[in-house]
């Protein structure tokens, strides 16, 4: 965030098999929770299309965390939105390099 690398412990708290999963981070009076899901649909020719999605959530735990987040949260939210886009542009370039490298059917 703001050009510099930071590394968070997340833990799995909620999964479905090929529907979502779900993690929850604590980090300076904050905790955060993000829920990565994919969804298939068929188009109008039967091509089967997948949607991957990211929601994420902060919610600040102590009167310090939460008086940050109201002074704060609006620089946040930009960056925290740049960041979710790169992870999802990310997964689409190695899914769409292995769909290429994949034989057909």
């Amino acid at each position: 965030m703001f050009g510099s690398e930071a590394t968070e412990t997340m833990w799995i708290t909620d999964c479905v098999s090929k529907e979502y999963y779900q993690t929850r981070a604590e980090n300076c009076g904050a905790v955060y929770i993000s829920k990565m899901y994919i969804t298939t649909f068929d188009e109008n020719n039967n091509q089967k299309q997948i949607y991957v999605g990211i929601s994420f959530d902060v919610e600040g735990q102590s009167f310090c965390s939460k008086i940050m987040m109201v002074a704060m949260g609006w620089m946040m939210v930009g960056e925290t939105k740049k960041a979710l886009q790169k992870d999802l542009e990310d997964i689409k370039c190695i899914a769409e390099e292995k769909e290429k490298s994949s034989p057909g059917p």
